[in-house]
């Protein structure tokens, strides 16, 4: 909340997944314009959370028009796919389809679970973010990167069909 009172935003409102109620967090939700997913070092977690109370309530909120921003570690759980910390792929929020989100690429050992994953998942999309960057996605299907720009993108085996790659178009800002 704090990053968002420095760019000159509105007051908002923490949801807390596991005090409030499953009625309260839902109709909380549902209104936000702005909904902001930190994981706080918690990926794992966090997704067991938001499956359990959340998410259909940030799927209402993104068909009625809300921003929806993953943060930091966040991203990783926006994807189909999440490498869990154990580095086994698990089902994540997919809000991005047949795609996974990695937000550690940068380290040996991340690099070397994004290999392993990538043998396991060769069609597809892995998008690696650089520490600091958010994910922001709008309700138009629209994918921005926010804070830290660099961001790797692997579509994946280009010698497969990737049904994925039909609609897939490339815009510069």
């Amino acid at each position: 909340m704090d990053d968002m009172a420095e760019l000159g935003a509105s007051s908002g409102y923490l949801v807390d997944l596991e005090e409030q109620d499953n009625n309260e967090v839902y109709e909380r939700l549902i209104g936000a314009a702005m909904i902001v997913v930190d994981a706080a070092g918690q990926g794992d977690r966090l997704l067991r959370l938001l499956r359990r109370t959340a998410i259909h309530a940030i799927k209402e909120a993104l068909n009625r028009g809300a921003l929806l921003f993953f943060e930091g570690a966040a991203a990783a759980i926006a994807g189909e796919f999440v490498l869990a910390a154990d580095h086994r792929i698990e089902s994540g929020l997919n809000f991005l389809h047949n795609a996974l989100v990695a937000t550690d690429a940068s380290s040996v050992a991340g690099d070397d679970a994004l290999r392993s994953a990538r043998g396991e998942l060769p069609d597809a999309i892995f998008l690696g973010l650089a520490t600091g960057s958010a994910l922001a996605l709008g309700p138009q299907g629209q994918i921005e990167t926010w804070g830290e720009r660099p961001v790797a993108i692997s579509l994946g085996d280009p010698t497969r069909a990737n049904a994925a790659f039909s609609s897939l178009s490339v815009t510069e800002n």
